[in-house]
């Protein structure tokens, strides 16, 4: 379940939301249908089977405005600023020349400098694009090593271009820690509008757009959100204090959630070794394969692929029923333990 069924539900939040934190001007509400137009142009929009698609970039918008209401952020931050994180969170990862799902920033900043109407709505808004930039620079990941030096390079120039920091080292330190609060929000926000049936379809999108092998999911997503806790734990607990308590318990959900099927992974690994875990293939029967209960167990399986390799899905059942389909299931323990995988061919 998510809070969100439609990038529609989440413009009039974002819409309501941009009014209480002083973005109500019209040139706000344009922005942000041109957000959805381009994605959804781009074949970017809802149906797009991968992670960074326009829900993820509405979600990031959305989460920001939430976390810009909490009192201490407004304490630290300057109403004026609002707008720049609107229009950074919105624009963040629109890279209409990628070849792969995760946006290539240099992409991003090259759209934004070239777009004239893009241009136009910054010019109404009284914004400056080299501090937009900056903000989206900064959402590079992982911010380290190579990544990190090169959009530090370009960082430079951004604030060397703009007459807000240019001789001013201690916005330079202000207008980073923002574009920092915006990262973490960019990887915290999606987590937090849903249960764990959303990250798990977030974390298997995320993995199928990478070419990740299914057994990597759960590993790298333990790994995705300890350097949330752990590298990263000053930022990542100010943006969960800002939260709503029945978001912030969302997020922690996804994080015991991916932990707990680790801990199963490795145990069930530890079996497998130790030679305590038998594996059984078993070619079955017509008999089996009739059965309904039988049916919407191996249709469970076939479900955890991703979207795109669902082929023929409407068909599945009847292929199970085929008397010309080979099936071969492999079950745990015994020829009648849990189905834990299958393979079938035939006409």
């Amino acid at each position: 379940m998510q809070m969100f069924a439609s990038p529609q539900g989440l413009r009039g939040e974002i819409i309501n939301l941009a009014a209480t934190c002083g973005l109500d001007r019209p040139c706000f509400t344009k922005m942000l249908d041109y957000t959805i137009k381009l994605f959804e142009t781009q074949g970017l929009g809802k149906e797009y089977y991968g992670y960074h698609n326009i829900t993820h970039e509405l979600e990031v918008t959305y989460v920001t405005l939430i976390v810009l209401k909490w009192k201490s952020i407004v304490n630290s931050i300057k109403e004026d600023d609002f707008k720049y994180l609107y229009a950074a969170a919105l624009f963040h990862d629109f890279d209409p020349q990628k070849s792969v799902d995760k946006p290539h920033e240099d992409n991003v900043i090259k759209f934004l400098t070239s777009d004239t109407s893009l241009g136009q709505l910054f010019k109404d808004a009284n914004l400056d694009i080299n501090i937009i930039m900056v903000l989206i620079l900064r959402t590079t990941y992982p911010w380290r090593g190579e990544l990190k030096e090169h959009a530090e390079e370009q960082i430079a120039k951004c604030f060397d271009s703009s007459p807000i920091t240019k001789d001013s080292p201690e916005m330079r330190d202000y207008y980073m820690r923002l574009g920092w609060l915006l990262s973490v929000i960019d990887r915290v926000g999606g987590y937090s509008l849903g249960d764990f049936a959303k990250a798990m379809d977030m974390a298997k999108k995320n993995a199928h757009a990478l070419a990740w092998h299914p057994s990597f999911i759960v590993k790298r997503s333990v790994a995705y959100f300890e350097d949330l806790l752990n590298i990263e734990s000053e930022m990542c607990e100010t943006v969960l204090h800002a939260l709503p308590k029945d978001m912030r318990k969302n997020f922690m959900d996804a994080v015991t959630g991916f932990l707990n099927l680790r801990q199963q992974e490795i145990k069930i690994h530890s079996d497998y070794l130790y030679e305590n875990l038998r594996l059984v293939p078993k070619i079955e029967a017509m008999r089996s394969r009739l059965d309904k209960d039988f049916q919407a167990g191996l249709f469970e399986i076939y479900n955890e692929l991703p979207t795109p390799l669902q082929i023929n899905r409407e068909n599945f059942i009847k292929t199970v029923e085929d008397t010309k389909t080979i099936l071969n299931t492999l079950r745990v323990g015994s020829s009648d333990g849990p189905i834990i995988g299958y393979s079938k061919g035939g006409p």
